[in-house]
């Protein structure tokens, strides 16, 4: 299944057709996808092993339902603009459907203990997922609500090392905030009560004092 606007993947269909080329991998694609994409429908698309998302949490949300109480485990590409139910980030995509089905995590690409990918890792055969690659992800789907505190304390409870946890940037952190508060409250705060809230809520985001008060203070930038 892809997102309803088919601009929104790029070349994401093309380079899932790709990799399941590669690997003697049938597609199946129901009516309406086909028709979305001038591709011919399968007879009966209910019977797959695996099914393959790209998109955003709509179109896995929309996978979900309609694979319900089949036992068809639902993979999720990211190609939305959220992606908090997705499995991998577009840039996984080959090398994460190149494994087999029962090898891959709905929460992420893992290693999962007693698996084919663990042995090829044990012995060096693959490299194992990247936790870079996991945090570039997790970080450009998190600052859209999220300031640079609250990423953090999110990436090392996954247990993603230190090290990439304080390499992230805090760039850009006045706009995402001001943005962020400009959806929440669609007027300024007139009394400091108003401002002491809206204060209060940009530190529970995970925003720094230094953004909050040029935000929030007496002389506090409009936003």
């Amino acid at each position: 299944m892809t997102h309803g606007k088919p601009g929104q993947i790029g070349a994401g269909l093309a380079r899932l057709q790709a990799v399941a080329a590669e690997h003697g991998v049938d597609l199946l694609f129901p009516p309406d996808e086909g028709e979305k994409h001038g591709l011919e429908p399968a007879a009966d698309h209910a019977a797959v092993d695996i099914a393959v998302v790209l998109g955003g949490d709509g179109t896995v949300l929309r996978a979900l339902t309609r694979f319900l109480g089949t036992g068809v485990p639902v993979v999720g590409v990211n190609f939305g603009r959220v992606g908090f139910l997705s499995s991998m980030g577009r840039r996984d995509l080959e090398a994460a459907c190149a494994l087999l089905p029962a090898h891959l995590s709905l929460y992420g690409l893992t290693v999962e203990p007693r698996t084919p990918l663990a042995r090829w890792v044990s012995r060096g055969a693959t490299a194992p997922p990247s936790d870079e690659r996991y945090a570039e992800e997790r970080v450009r789907v998190l600052s859209r609500k999220y300031g640079p505190a609250r990423i953090r304390h999110d990436l090392r409870a996954k247990g993603i090392s230190g090290d990439i946890v304080e390499a992230i940037s805090s760039d850009g952190e006045l706009e995402r905030a001001r943005a962020i508060l400009g959806r929440k409250y669609r007027e300024p705060a007139t009394t400091p009560e108003e401002r002491a809230k809206r204060a209060r809520f940009l530190q529970g985001r995970g925003f720094s004092t230094e953004v909050i008060m040029r935000l929030m203070g007496r002389d506090a930038e409009p936003y």
